[in-house]
Order: structure tokens, then sequence, then C-alpha cells
């Protein structure tokens, strides 16, 4: 269990009277302990293991990045056609993006940022600057990174609240190296950008964050507001410039999530909005075209 976490555990009397505490992990491996004796036994079902179901996925700079669902990572190399780290354990994975080259994962519990240098050696350390390792704990009651991107050395976090709780954030998060090569990381958190919303997509351009937000909260938690909205974030000025919900003909169903943002090459920026896919004007806000 040190890998992994506890996923369920209870005091089970044996066959042999035997009063002993039982537990799984998340890789289905068991446990007995009996507090007597001190005993402690693993146990391991008798089934063919299954690969994890991939919940976080991002082609990089020639590599294919994999999170796992509820752990696990794994690095796919496409010119050797072939993985080249894997990783079991890895926490699971809500987002993946790049800043100039390095890779951050944003994962949850916690909303804790890994970061990996495919420069360098593979050295993992779950609670230490390592590569990949933990180089951020957004905290302010934050949970799952789901939304990432970067531009003019800065990347762009957007998260969900945690268990019971409303109000995502947006991080901006910064590398500095110090004179012996160490990189340190700082950030700024800006939570409510959208009052009890949460951060579902993002994209950047020429100094402005654009987002999308989710009505949607940590686990356990009910809506508040009843539409999602997007939203504009001067970068230098550190505030939110606009916010607004996009209008878009012959959109009459509830708009619940709005996101995965990117600028095309024609210069608009492009969205989803449940099943509908829209382009905008990033100076006017106005939705050009939609399908």
């Amino acid at each position: 269990p040190g890998s992994t976490a506890v996923k369920a555990h209870n005091w089970l009397t044996l066959s042999t009277g035997e009063t002993v505490l039982a537990g799984m992990t998340a890789f289905t491996d068991s446990f007995f302990f009996n507090p007597e004796t001190k005993e402690y036994s693993v146990h391991f079902p008798d089934v063919d293991a299954q690969g994890a179901t991939i919940n976080a996925l991002a082609a990089i700079n020639g590599k294919v990045y994999s999170g796992g669902y509820q752990r696990g990572l794994s690095i796919y190399d496409e010119k050797q056609q072939a993985y080249t780290y894997t990783n079991f354990s890895f926490h699971q994975t809500e987002g993946i993006n790049q800043l100039d080259g390095k890779v951050y994962f944003g994962t949850y519990t916690g909303a804790k940022m890994y970061r990996y240098d495919p420069k360098l050696p593979i050295e993992y350390d779950e609670y230490g600057k390592a590569n990949p390792g933990l180089y951020l704990d957004i905290e302010s009651d934050q949970d799952r990174p789901f939304a990432m991107t970067s531009g003019d050395g800065k990347l762009f976090i957007g998260t969900f609240p945690g268990n019971g709780k409303h109000g995502g954030a947006l991080t901006i998060l910064e590398e500095t190296a110090g004179e012996n090569g160490e990189i340190t990381v700082e950030s700024q958190t800006y939570r409510n950008i959208v009052e009890n919303q949460s951060i579902f997509g993002l994209a950047y351009k020429d100094g402005k964050v654009f987002g999308g937000t989710s009505i949607y909260g940590g686990f356990g938690s009910n809506p508040v507001e009843t539409e999602a909205k997007m939203f504009v974030f001067d970068v230098e000025k550190g505030e939110k410039i606009a916010e607004f919900k996009p209008d878009i003909p012959g959109l009459d169903s509830p708009t619940l999530t709005i996101g995965d943002f990117s600028f095309g090459p024609d210069g608009l920026l492009w969205g989803l909005i449940e099943g509908t896919i829209f382009a905008m004007n990033p100076e006017t806000y106005e939705v050009v075209k939609s399908k």
C-alpha cells in the first residue's frame, strides 16, 4: 500500500477466529493486519490485470502523455513507436500541458502540479522536486486542474474546487532558474473569477486569458448558478475585464459547460458548448459562426 491509497477497510473475523483489520488499495491488492500479534500480510486477487482508463491525453513535441484513472502515467514516443516510460502509481491526472517545453501534469486530489523536463533523466518523486516531481500545490480549496494553456512564459491553470465547494480558480504559474540551475515556481491564484463556477476551458492570446466555466463544483455539491459563462482576464492588470454568455443563434438548450478552447489559424477563438462548436472574434466577443 505504500505506493497507492487505501480505498476501503474494515474489521473481519477470519475462519480461524482471528480478528484482523482488512483493507484494499486502488490496485485491488488487499492486506490483513492483526493488532495483537502485529502480523501483516498482503493478498492479490486471482484475476487478470486490466489497463487503466485514460483520463487525460496530450501530444507534445513528438511524445504522447497519458494520465490514467485513478492512477498511472505513460509516455509514448511517436518516432520510436514505443512506450518509453510507465508509472503505475502516478496520481490521477486531470490535465496536461507544456510551458516552454516542460510538461506539467495537473493532478487530483488537491490540485497538485507535477513538472517533467523531457531533456533530463526520469527520476520520479511523489512529494518533492524531481523529474517528474511536485512543483506546486495550488491549495485555495481547489481539487481538479482540468484546463491549462500557456503563453509569454506563463502557464495558466483552471481548476474545479474540492468536495462540497463552489468556486473554481485561475492560477498563473511562472518559472525562475537560480544560479545553480534549480527551478523555482511562483504562482498567483484568483478564485471565483465567475462566482460559484468552475473553470472548464482556457486559451491565451496577446496578454488575455479567455476562459469558459462549468456550473458544477466539487463532489457532493449542487450547482448554485444555472448557466455557464465565458470570461476574459487581463494578465497585466490581474483582473477580469469581461464576463458574458456567447450569443449563438439557435442554441436553446441549457448552457452547463463552455470550454475546449483554442485559437485557429483564422485568428478566431474556437470552443464548444455542449454539442455546439463555435468561433468567436476575440476583440468583439461576437460569435461569427457556429454549428
